[in-house]
């Protein structure tokens, strides 16, 4: 019989061993999708997204219950200890915040809840940004023909003036047009 408590994941390409308490909670009513799902996804993913999130404050979308339900966002490290996850500690005793450090990292974090990983637009040194976003979220009655529209048609303004640009998801419904900067300004 299936443990539905506990399951044990050994990590691809890695010594750690991630202990998934309630595996086979449903996640998202909508799909069936488990917590173990998103665990196995995020393992397949890690490599793709560790660019996109080494050497950056993190922030994650947390959803304790079902992706449908209430969700909250975590700016800010608390004090558990998860592998391939570090503190960033800032100046005048702001509260730390969160590193992803390894693919490890996304696994772990995802045993937590975590849904989606949102970085910030500039590294660790937290005072040059080197990106730029334009945040394509769709209002009520937009479909995603148009959001999609909305993306190629910034793509050919910023390549108009000379902007290089990349398209990536921002979650469930829209969509991020990023553009690299220099690191010249605060």
């Amino acid at each position: 019989m299936k443990n539905l408590l506990r399951q044990t994941v050994t990590l691809k390409k890695s010594s750690s061993t991630l202990s998934i308490t309630h595996p086979d909670r449903i996640i998202d009513s909508k799909s069936g999708l488990t917590k173990l799902d998103l665990v196995r996804y995020y393992q397949l993913v890690g490599d793709l997204m560790m660019p996109h999130l080494k050497h950056r404050p993190v922030s994650f979308l947390r959803a304790p219950g079902d992706l449908n339900k209430e969700l909250f966002f975590q700016k800010h490290a608390d004090n558990k200890i998860l592998s391939g996850v570090k503190k960033i500690y800032q100046p005048d005793d702001k509260p730390a915040l969160i590193e992803i450090t390894g693919k490890e990292g996304i696994a772990f974090s995802s045993q937590c809840n975590v849904i989606e990983f949102h970085t910030h637009n500039g590294d660790l040194s937290l005072d040059k940004l080197d990106r730029m976003i334009f945040d394509l979220d769709p209002g009520e009655n937009v479909q995603w023909q148009q959001v999609q529209e909305a993306a190629q048609l910034m793509r050919v303004f910023l390549s108009q003036l000379h902007l290089p640009a990349f398209l990536k998801t921002s979650g469930c419904k829209g969509l991020h047009v990023v553009v690299p900067i220099l690191k010249r300004h605060d």
